[in-house]
């Protein structure tokens, strides 16, 4: 039933004194059951459940260290906005070269870091756990192969040059290892 001012319930009173409320917009006001349509109801259910992206088991797998830099150049492949097969492949030999992931293992890797990615606040999270384990030639490695994955799909975008830039800044790789790095990755892949 549609309240209004004759309404005993003075919240109805004070609605419709208000403005016109949700019934100028097609809903009808019942009291006792729901009019909203069952699929919105569901998806505004979604909105508000915590969905597990990973096990604790799949994080706990690989060392935060791998987890880290998995993430970083997940970024890399994510900041144009759309995931090559090309950098997928690029990531999966960044990581098979710099912490001996096989491909049996790479597929729960990824899983494990785009749930840990998606959870992420900012690069800082990943980059305080690069900082406490790597050396200055491990960092300028790291972003060598987040250039590797940035032109594995033949254009460089200039959101992904970016995030590269903030990444090294937060690593304290200087400019120049910066833009050496950047050019050993593009003479290396032609």
């Amino acid at each position: 039933m549609i309240r209004g001012l004759d309404s005993p319930d003075p919240f109805w009173r004070s609605a419709c004194i208000q403005g016109p409320g949700l019934a100028s917009y097609g809903f009808r006001v019942t009291v006792g059951q729901s009019t909203m349509p069952k699929a919105l109801t569901e998806w505004v259910k979604t909105l508000f459940q915590d969905e597990a992206t990973t096990t604790p088991e799949s994080v706990q797998e690989f060392p935060d260290e791998t987890l880290a830099a998995c993430a970083l150049l997940l970024e890399v492949t994510l900041a144009d906005h759309e995931e090559q097969p090309e950098e997928i492949q690029a990531l999966q030999r960044a990581m098979s070269k710099r912490f001996s992931i096989t491909e049996e293992t790479f597929d729960a890797l990824l899983q494990a870091t785009r749930g840990k990615a998606k959870d992420a606040v900012s690069l800082y999270e990943h980059t305080r756990v690069l900082n406490d384990e790597l050396d200055h030639r491990a960092k300028i490695d790291l972003v060598e192969l987040m250039w590797d994955i940035a032109h594995a799909d033949g254009e460089l975008d200039h959101y992904e040059e970016h995030l590269i830039r903030r990444v090294a800044e937060l690593l304290y790789v200087e400019h120049a290892d910066f833009i050496l790095a950047k050019l050993a990755s593009k003479q290396r892949l032609g």
